[in-house]
């Protein structure tokens, strides 16, 4: 299958690789054949080829020939083909084989692939003599798949697809008659074939992340005026936020008007019709484990699950009581994967004397937020299902501090040690690094995205929008998108500054945490 400028892109032979399923037949084609043995090859990555050619027709069985008694005159060839973007490369004579059927069983996503770590999004033309080509689900840590031309596999136009092929030849010996009888043997086969199925074919899917959001000071009067304050908050980020298939961010604060305050240095809260604003900008989950979700007492705390259910938005980490809190929030992808995620609360005492783990933890009985205790990280690997992709969002780590503490880098990786595969964190207001553990990534502070009144602090008006491109159950892709605050309005930050910054604070992760 050819995509347009594939002739200038080469292929590393790995991925042009044929795997080839033999059936043989014993002896030439006659009336009275004996039984039919099969051999099977596949290529890594095509397991779930075998499942689909299983059960084999009536009188075929499998046999451990070699691969070269398949070339005699009187032998049924099937093969399965990864084929990349410009077809594959053929090996030996085949001009004896005849065709007799060929089937498209699904498509093959094939991407240009650079070092983790670089922050490069797209490779925008393409090379004639560097551009290699990879197969989709072979790129992983310490790579990552690239945008070709601003397209990704399943954008419409991207040009780097192949196929996997199920084409059935027969190697005709020079007797006519015996040739007539080896094609209506071979019909049993054919028929089987016809009736094989297309593989399901997994979908790259986009997980988006940003920091935190605090829809006030100004804020929330234009996301209350409908499609233009949102488009005027939200500016040219919204064209990022909404191609996500599952955005999600962290809510500083309760939706309610109602409760008393708490006694505490800085109390939040919001009007609960902001969760339609920011659900149109394209969020689907918004983390609540934070310092201020207790602002307004019990009665705020309620009243803010109470709207999330009303405008559907998800949440969890937080409920009435902890066994409510432990359940994990699932999302089913595009092409069937599930998702689960939780948050949880891990952010130390405040200098007011406010403590978390104390005042805002959930109990038997108690409504309240999930907490980093131990018995809640023992219960973690229990409180996701089996068989979906795990993400973690915490707040945690002390503010204002571009580095994480050894405290925090801990617990951020003790998460994946109990199976999460994506954390995010927040609470620190400024960015933080991110780092790769055990091939899972965390993400230690996006930053203030949407927090006006951060003018005079210290890279406060700083943030990246992380996006990760999934496929088969692993990160292909990793987008990050700088942006700045500029009062009630968050844009995309065109400067390097923050972009390297955040890339810089990675590689000392990397230096400082072996």
């Amino acid at each position: 299958m050819s995509g347009r400028g594939v002739s200038k892109v080469s292929f590393p032979r790995a991925a042009i690789g044929a795997a080839l399923l033999i059936l043989l037949v014993s002896g030439a084609f006659s009336c009275h054949l004996p039984v039919r043995e099969v051999d099977l090859y596949l290529e890594e990555g095509l397991e779930e080829v075998e499942k689909v050619l299983k059960p084999l027709p009536k009188g075929w069985t499998y046999g451990k020939r070699g691969l070269s008694e398949a070339q005699k005159v009187g032998s049924v060839r099937v093969e399965i083909l990864k084929d990349p973007p410009e077809g594959r490369q053929k090996s030996g004579s085949t001009t004896a084989w005849k065709r007799v059927f060929e089937k498209s069983l699904s498509l093959l996503p094939y991407a240009p692939r650079t070092s983790f770590f670089d922050s490069t999004i797209t490779i925008e033309k393409d090379s004639p003599s560097s551009l290699i080509l990879y197969p989709l689900d072979t790129i992983q840590f310490p790579y990552k798949a690239l945008r070709v031309r601003g397209l990704a596999p399943n954008d419409k136009g991207y040009p780097y697809l192949g196929r996997v092929l199920l084409r059935i030849s027969v190697l005709l010996p020079s007797d006519s008659s015996s040739a007539t009888a080896g094609r209506e043997s071979v019909q049993a086969l054919i028929q089987w074939a016809e009736s094989i199925p297309p593989l399901s074919e997994e979908k790259l899917f986009w997980i988006g992340a940003v920091g935190d959001i605090f829809p006030g000071r100004g804020v929330e009067t234009l996301l209350l005026q409908g499609e233009r304050g949102i488009a005027q908050v939200f500016g040219d980020t919204l064209s990022v936020l909404q191609k996500q298939d599952l955005l999600v961010g962290n809510l500083e604060g309760p939706l309610t008007s109602r409760g008393t305050p708490l006694d505490k240095t800085y109390t939040f809260r919001f009007p609960p019709r902001v969760l339609e604003a920011l659900k149109k900008a394209g969020f689907r989950y918004l983390s609540l484990t934070n310092n201020h979700v207790v602002d307004y007492g019990k009665e705020g705390l309620l009243d803010t699950l109470q709207a999330f259910g009303t405008f559907g938005m998800g949440t969890s980490g937080i409920g009435s009581s902890l066994e409510e809190a432990r359940r994990p929030w699932n999302f089913l992808a595009p092409g069937g994967r599930p998702l689960y995620i939780l948050s949880m609360g891990a952010y130390p005492p405040e200098k007011s004397g406010f403590d978390g783990s104390k005042e805002a933890s959930a109990g038997i009985d108690r409504p309240g937020i999930l907490w980093a205790s131990e018995e809640n990280l023992e219960s973690l690997k229990k409180s996701y299902p089996t068989g979906g992709m795990n993400i973690l969002m915490v707040h945690g780590g002390y503010e204002w501090q571009s580095t994480p503490h050894r405290g925090q880098v801990d617990l951020y990786r003790g998460f994946i040690d109990r199976g999460v595969d994506i954390v995010f964190g927040s609470h620190p207001h400024v960015v933080q690094g991110m780092e790769v553990y055990r091939g899972k990534l965390i993400f230690y502070s996006l930053g203030n995205f949407l927090f006006p009144g951060m003018d005079e602090t210290l890279g406060g008006e700083e943030s990246v929008i992380v996006s990760c491109g999934v496929y088969r159950g692993k990160v292909r892709y990793l987008e990050v998108y700088p942006v700045r605050l500029q009062g009630t309005t968050v844009r995309l930050d065109p400067s390097s500054k923050t972009i390297d910054r955040f890339y810089q604070l990675s590689q000392a992760l990397r230096e400082r945490n072996p």
